[in-house]
Order: structure tokens, then sequence, then C-alpha cells
């Protein structure tokens, strides 16, 4: 299930998006049109053929009308699959407005494929050690570098479990996940498993 949340901002320019938008491409351009197919804005033009197999091929987006950005955005979850989808039915396997966009948190119901639990909302956070001179002459690298991450259930706040990542790449990519927002998840109350922002999928044995 789908609920939409309101106010996600652009991670380019923090102006507020417009949900529910059509990144479409017609024989003279692409553009942006809102639900009702109704034109918002042309982004480009361009001199296709009429049978040029690009047109008609739309995504559903969110839009920026300050930067002209735009975001595809999972729709719904294909629980079969494991896979987020578009409204088209695409799978789309990573959302690039994560930083700024509460996505993660639009869906409930989806369960753990490794213990089958329902995922709950929650958020995390990880302390990060700077990769300095001093740091490296102080820590054994990179073992010590290696910082707990901390789930904690949304609605509650209280800390549910501490996870230590299995390597130092892992600990590298949950680094990316830099602001409040980015650090929404819906976890497996069992296991170490998490589904980030981005749409990212974490587990760790």
């Amino acid at each position: 299930m789908l609920i939409y949340m309101s106010d996600c901002l652009c991670e380019n320019c923090n102006t507020s998006l417009t949900d529910n938008c059509i990144y479409i491409c017609t024989d003279t351009d692409y553009r942006i049109n809102d639900a009702s197919n109704n034109l918002i804005k042309i982004l480009s033009t361009h001199d296709f053929n009429s049978d040029d197999e690009e047109i008609g091929n739309f995504d559903y987006v969110k839009f920026c009308s300050m930067c002209d950005c735009y975001y595809r955005y999972p729709y719904s979850y294909d629980s079969t699959n494991n896979v987020f989808k578009t409204r088209n039915n695409d799978n789309i396997i990573y959302y690039d407005n994560f930083l700024k966009d509460n996505v993660i948190h639009n869906f409930n119901n989806i369960t753990c494929k490794y213990c089958s639990n329902t995922l709950q909302q929650g958020n995390f956070t990880m302390q990060i050690i700077p990769e300095t001179t001093e740091n490296f002459n102080n820590f054994s690298w990179p073992d010590d570098f290696i910082q707990d991450v901390n789930i904690y259930n949304e609605s509650s706040s209280s800390l549910i479990k501490t996870i230590t990542p299995s390597n130092y790449n892992d600990y590298v990519n949950l680094q990316k996940f830099t602001t409040s927002i980015g650090k929404k998840i819906i976890y497996c109350p069992d296991c170490k498993f998490f589904i980030s922002n981005n749409l990212e999928e974490f587990y760790f044995s």
C-alpha cells in the first residue's frame, strides 16, 4: 500500500516538489504533464519521426518547477518478486531524491525476505570516524573505523537493535545517508535486514 506524503523537497534546490506528474516524450518535445495529462512545462524540443518508438514513453515523476529536476519514484511494491515499481509498472531499484524525500515510509505491509516478518518504519544513526592522519595513527584500519548502526523505531524513538556492519565497504556504503530524511528505513524487527530510503537493501548475517 502507498500513502503519499506531501512537502517533499528537491535535492538540487530545496523547492517543494509537485507529486504525480508525468514525464512524457511526444513527437515534438519532452514535457512534464500533471496527472490529468495537462501540460506543466516543455523541457526540450526535438523533431522525431511520427513512428519513432520513443514517442509516448512516459514515467511518473515528482517535478521541481524551480530547477526542472524530476524524480522517478516507487509507486507500489511487488511482494512476489520483492521489487519496487513505478506507476507504468517498470522496476525501480534506486530513488535519486532519497536525502530530501521520505519515500520509504510510504510503504507498509512489506515482509522481510529472510524471516517473513512485517517490516517496521524506523531510522538509523551511525558514528563516522574521519579518515584523518591523526585517526589513522590512533586506530587500526579498517576494523576500528567500522562503527555500529543503531536502529530506532520511528514512532516510539526507542532503540530496537544495534548492528555491526559486516565489512568496511558496508560501513562506507551507509555513510551516503547524510540527512535525517536520508536515514529513514523500514527494518525487520527480528533479523538484521532493512531497506533504506533510496530503496537499497541491507542484510547483515
